[in-house]
């Protein structure tokens, strides 16, 4: 059977019981600007520049949206001293068995900041949260269920990066709410079934 994949913010949003009113052209769009700011982030944290930044605005041909979240970006990395000495980027993935279902499982993929020398981790989002310690609760709880905790539970804070607002959220560990797994699945199953 198939893989699905998808993200944090679809495994949140099927939590709350949250649609979307956008249409599937305008989920395209917002999936491949997603993709493609991804894809210039990591470049900027490979070669510790914000020139692919520079590069992509250059470009004759360019999402609105891209130059969106870019801009939110550099708003956020202007407010962060030291940003490539500092912090670093990478990509994670939880993947979930869902036997029964259909697909046999769903991978949660990942992309975050972290800056070892303050013990903070940053996510990156795409808009701004329902609520921080509630996502960030689940998030603690697929990583305790299906991957390492110690992956997720050794920071001291937690960010969330909105790159459409260019604002940053933050809060300590012991704000992260408890989630029960058994509250999380059914929001994970109407992921692949729906």
């Amino acid at each position: 059977m198939a893989t699905k994949s998808s993200n944090l913010y679809k495994v949140c949003q099927s939590y709350f019981g949250i649609t979307s009113s956008l249409t599937q052209r305008q989920k395209i769009n917002f999936g491949q600007a997603i993709g493609t700011t991804e894809s210039k982030l990591k470049s900027v944290f490979e070669q510790k520049s914000i020139a692919p930044i520079d590069e992509y605005f250059a470009l004759e041909k360019k999402q609105k949206l891209v130059v969106s979240f870019l801009n939110g970006f550099l708003n956020i990395a202007e407010s962060k001293t030291k940003l490539f000495e500092k912090y670093l980027r990478f990509e994670d993935k939880i993947s979930i068995p869902t036997p029964g279902h259909a697909y046999n499982k769903i991978v949660i993929k990942l992309t975050y900041v972290h800056n070892l020398s303050e013990n903070r981790l940053a996510l990156l989002t795409y808009g701004p949260s329902t609520e921080i310690t509630i996502e960030l609760g689940i998030l603690r709880c697929l990583y305790t269920k299906f991957s390492s905790p110690a992956n997720f539970d050794k920071y001291n804070e937690y960010e969330y990066w909105n790159l459409r607002s260019g604002t940053v959220q933050r809060i300590r560990k012991n704000q992260i709410k408890s989630i029960n797994i058994q509250n999380v699945l059914p929001a994970i199953y109407r992921l692949i079934d729906g």
